[in-house]
């Protein structure tokens, strides 16, 4: 089972009231860096309900559906809760049919941009109270774009040649990389519903970096963007890609390897 109750965001919170005593620009960048870097928590409903196994773990059909509760401001507008540990998610009182569940900034941004009643979230409504709202979530999303479009436009300027290729891909086991990395990740992947994953290195051209394999249920760009998150401070030039064992490069990758996570 996802353990949910150790989910704290120290930094998050830290970052909150530094802002509100020091209103600096600085410490608007801090804060809205740990907005995005955070993980959260929320209560769901889903159809089919889940089955749950000896351990805890909800176990969902391929078809199931998820909802989000919201809330509404003094002006009527409409916010979905995030809770940023569990002490603060014990003040929603779950109702019938409704779990626990771990999100992140952009499991938000994507269901507000996508519902235009949607004013935001709410970062513990029952306590620090902190709206992060839609024009915000847009800005947070371009400057992501605007981030990753450089990176391939630099790669591109300084490799011609393998942008104008495919070149194929090399898999060997990593005999080095960050365990803080590691530790992160399998964090990260304890709220989701991941049931392996593994790591292996790669070689594409002049292109070094890692894959992460996942067998998992859900939508992929959630869980890839999470461990994207995580993974990019480590990289140090390493370039990152992301798979699932039902394809074939997946397949390829994960041959004769161990997971490095498991259920």
């Amino acid at each position: 089972m996802a353990d949910f109750k150790s989910l704290k965001n120290p930094d998050l919170i830290q970052a909150f009231h530094l802002v509100q005593y020091d209103p600096t620009p600085e410490r608007q960048g801090e804060f809205m860096q740990e907005v995005v870097k955070a993980r959260y928590l929320t209560a769901a409903s889903f159809n089919p309900e889940p089955d749950v196994d000896e351990e805890g773990n909800l176990k969902f059909s391929e078809d199931a559906t998820i909802s989000f509760p919201d809330i509404h401001n003094d002006k009527g507008e409409k916010f979905f809760p995030a809770f940023s540990d569990w002490k603060s998610m014990q003040k929603w009182e779950l109702r019938e049919g409704q779990h626990v569940v771990g999100m992140t900034f952009d499991d938000y941004a994507g269901m507000v941009l996508q519902d235009k009643d949607a004013a935001g979230f709410v970062i513990n409504p029952f306590g620090e109270n902190i709206r992060i709202e839609r024009q915000v979530i847009t800005a947070l999303k371009q400057q992501q774009a605007a981030y990753l479009k450089r990176q391939q436009l630099t790669y591109e300027r300084n490799h011609p040649e393998q942008a104008a290729s495919n070149a194929p891909m090399e898999f060997h086991e990593l005999s080095s990389y960050p365990e803080k990395m590691l530790e992160e990740i399998t964090e990260f992947l304890k709220q989701q519903p991941v049931k392996k994953a593994y790591m292996q290195g790669v070689i594409q051209g002049d292109r070094k970096g890692c894959m992460f394999v996942l067998e998992h249920q859900g939508k992929d760009e959630a869980i890839f963007g999470g461990i994207a998150r995580i993974a990019q401070p480590y990289m140090q030039g390493m370039y990152l890609y992301m798979a699932t064992p039902v394809s074939d490069l997946g397949q390829k990758a994960i041959e004769g390897l161990e997971p490095f996570y498991e259920l």
